[in-house]
């Protein structure tokens, strides 16, 4: 049995950079953005499944409209244990205010860091099936990664309200934001390194944006991951392709067949 719906649970937190007024302009468009508390953001996602037949074909293709996602930033300045000066961000998805997911980042002058957080469905990471000789992420892996800046893939979908704590902390962003640089975003439980690909002009919906491509480079999971940040509005785009991914059922929990995933989120609106 293919699985005819599902939920991604979008959980984006956008990054944004308190900056010094005498930083010089073109410094400013390259390291910094600006932080300013009750800045929102709301983020639609669609998920695109193209199922694949015995002899490699998409044989049909199925498309979920997963809702939207809300994203504040809630206060400046907090204290946790021994960090100082975070920035709280807290996300949740329309209707669902009660799931609430909360990280918080501390800047520096080489990056911004992911210090702890408090998120729905965040647990011990996925290790991926092995069949025949090959690594896979099965379809249900993929329906439990929180999108969101340090996101995990999960293995359980309860929500988890416990304070937890990367360690080391884990660096989602690099300055100077200019086109190849480069920076591991962590090692453990997996190695993902991260790229500035290049400065590009996309359309969202009838909106112009000059934005950044930052890339994944995620050799384990076979991963495409994208990023595309706007210095003026944040990330507005995120892509996530998958292929050769793992269809299971209670029944057959070793795979059933293979699909093609597209997750593709954007910015539909923000309140500045």
């Amino acid at each position: 049995m293919i699985y005819k719906k599902f939920i991604i649970v979008l959980l984006f937190t956008f990054l944004f950079i308190s900056c010094n007024s005498s930083t010089d302009p073109d410094q400013i468009k390259n390291n910094y953005y600006p932080l300013t508390s009750n800045l929102e953001w709301e983020y639609n996602t669609i998920n695109e499944i193209g199922y694949y037949d015995t002899l490699g074909n998409i044989k049909n293709t199925e498309i979920f409209e997963n809702g939207n996602t809300i994203v504040s930033i809630e206060t400046v300045g907090e204290s946790i244990n021994n960090f100082k000066d975070l920035i709280k961000f807290v996300s949740y998805e329309v209707g669902q205010s009660n799931l609430k997911a909360i990280t918080w980042y501390q800047n520096t002058e080489d990056g911004l860091y992911c210090i702890a957080y408090i998120n729905a469905g965040a647990a011990q990471p996925v290790i991926p099936k092995i069949i025949n000789g090959r690594r896979y992420l099965r379809i249900d892996d993929l329906k439990q990664i929180n999108v969101h800046l340090n996101f995990n893939l999960a293995l359980n979908k309860i929500a988890d309200d416990s304070l937890q704590f990367w360690t080391p902390p884990r660096k989602v962003l690099a300055y100077p934001l200019t086109i190849g640089n480069s920076w591991i975003e962590l090692q453990i439980p997996f190695k993902r390194d991260r790229i500035i690909e290049a400065e590009l002009n996309i359309n969202i919906d009838g909106v112009n944006y000059d934005v950044y491509k930052i890339a994944s480079i995620w050799p384990t999971f076979g991963l495409i991951f994208n990023d595309y940040i706007s210095t003026k509005q944040g990330l507005v785009l995120r892509e996530i392709l998958a292929d050769s991914v793992i269809i299971t059922t209670a029944e057959s929990p070793d795979g059933i067949g293979f699909a093609k995933m597209n997750t593709t989120s954007k910015l539909v609106r923000s309140n500045f």
